[in-house]
């Protein structure tokens, strides 16, 4: 077999090696698998490169300078988004080349990571995908409002820096301390459910999210609710998508055209 029997199904070929699908999905692509020879095999070879990685461990952390003690890039231990730490990964890797112990996991790594990053803008499972837009809140620190002294304040000033250079990855990690520091203060809580929606994680979305909506007023409320309709939608879920979006319609403030658009979309 020289292709994927259904492409649609075979882009998520990394992230089940990741562990990054649901349930659901893991059984639609296992489901594929069966049928098609090209995904085995090349599971099959990632499996392989995964196991060489683990093998060179040790030279693989000498060289990106740290000393996690946990293996690095685990399908079940992957805790940071997989993009954002294979960004980082690649980075730290072409600086590290010239060690000779090093070698062989390094171009192992880089070509794997090539591959999944090829992989960064594959669309979800979601049917709704062409509707919604991945598009970044807008965000002032001139207005915001938090103080310095509150518990949270650095974690979220450095969370929105990586967040204003598109590392939503990075910057979800950082919001999530701010969360953890200050869990009723619906502006981190916000910006973290952006943060997962923009990585096209609805389930961390939208917990923040609905949080978001119960802790915010006005504006910034109504911003809540824009980004958690487009999240519902995005794991499917029509009804709780609509009532949020007949929310925003009838409010007639900050993405209320937005909402009656989208709701005239999923109407047709």
């Amino acid at each position: 077999m020289s292709s994927c029997t259904n492409e649609s199904l075979g882009h998520l070929i990394a992230f089940y090696e990741t562990g990054q699908l649901s349930e659901k999905e893991k059984i639609t692509f296992e489901i594929h698998l069966l049928d098609c020879d090209f995904c085995r095999n090349e599971l099959q070879q990632m499996t392989t490169t995964f196991d060489l990685m683990h093998e060179h461990r040790t030279s693989i952390l000498q060289a990106l300078g740290t000393t996690d003690a946990k293996p690095l890039l685990h399908p079940k231990e992957v805790k940071q988004p997989i993009f954002s730490r294979l960004k980082e990964f690649i980075l730290k890797i072409f600086n590290a080349l010239a060690q000779p112990e090093f070698a062989v996991a390094s171009v192992v790594t880089i070509l794997f990571a090539s591959f999944l990053l090829t992989l960064e803008n594959a669309p979800p499972s979601s049917p709704f995908t062409d509707l919604l837009k991945f598009e970044k809140a807008p965000y002032n620190s001139q207005v915001l409002r938090s103080s310095e002294a509150e518990p949270g304040a650095q974690q979220f000033k450095s969370g929105m820096s990586y967040y204003l250079n598109d590392d939503f990855g990075n910057a979800a990690l950082q919001l999530e301390k701010a969360v953890a520091s200050e869990p009723e203060n619906g502006v981190y809580r916000l910006y973290s459910g952006v943060c997962y929606f923009l990585q096209r994680q609805g389930d961390p979305a939208i917990d923040a999210l609905l949080k978001a909506v119960n802790l915010n007023e006005d504006v910034l409320q109504n911003r809540s609710r824009w980004y958690l309709a487009q999240a519902y939608l995005l794991k499917a879920d029509t009804a709780r998508a609509r009532e949020q979006l007949e929310i925003l319609s009838a409010e007639q403030l900050e993405y209320s055209s937005e909402a009656e658009e989208l709701l005239c979309q999923l109407d047709d």
